[in-house]
């Protein structure tokens, strides 16, 4: 079961509404040292950096409530060692093999909660035929788009280094969808709500979004 509390709520309320300017991804895109590559993988790295930025911008006034960092980079569990990537992303590898094990869009600790932020902004709207049935089935294999985030096993495979190292089970965990997708009646969303997940609508709908990538990448690659 998934947890939220009250500042929780008042940041992913503001989530959904807080927009970061086409200069300021730039900006940071550029200094992140990212290449552009293809218009494709622009349209994810531009959602999650989205995201990250306003975290930032909502998180900044409530100072010691919400902490930034709450995993340094070279930390480590007793299966577990966390680092930094060059994007400045969380990546977990596990001790036995040097294998990397997950890596998180953005994290948080929020009250205390340890709150885990993924975007789901796929370049293209998800596959109408997933299905319950093949639950058991592997990951990817039959699932598409933002449902295979929502699955208790891929929770769970996610949330398991974050609960060795803060020692707890409760933790929060947040997607960021297109707006159009929050109303989906399938099986696999609702039970994601039920148990305490979150789903926050993206400032703008696919289409707007993928038209702003495929601007932004022209533009990167002239300037």
């Amino acid at each position: 079961m998934l947890v939220k509390n009250q500042l929780l709520e008042e940041i992913v309320a503001q989530l959904a509404t807080t927009k970061i300017t086409d200069d300021i991804l730039i900006k940071e895109f550029k200094k992140n040292g990212r290449a552009v590559t293809q218009v494709e993988s622009f349209h994810g790295i531009l959602g999650e950096m989205h995201m990250q930025l306003a975290l930032q911008e909502i998180c900044a006034p409530y100072e010691k409530r919400v902490q930034s960092n709450p995993i340094p980079s070279g930390a480590s569990t007793e299966s577990y060692r966390f680092r930094r990537n060059s994007y400045g992303n969380l990546a977990v590898f596990r001790k036995k093999n040097g294998q990397q094990h997950g890596e998180f869009d953005e994290l948080l600790q929020v009250d205390g909660l340890p709150v885990v932020f993924e975007s789901k902004l796929h370049r293209t709207p998800d596959h109408p035929s997933v299905s319950l049935s093949s639950i058991s089935a592997p990951y990817g294999k039959f699932y598409l788009g933002r449902y295979e985030a929502m699955f208790p096993q891929k929770i769970n495979h996610l949330l398991d280094q974050i609960q060795q190292y803060f020692h707890q089970q409760a933790c929060g965990y947040v997607l960021i969808v297109y707006p159009s997708q929050l109303p989906s009646p399938h099986p696999v969303q609702q039970e994601f709500l039920r148990n305490g997940g979150i789903l926050v609508p993206f400032p703008k709908d696919w289409q707007e979004h993928r038209k702003e990538t495929q601007e932004l990448f022209k533009r990167m690659r002239t300037e």
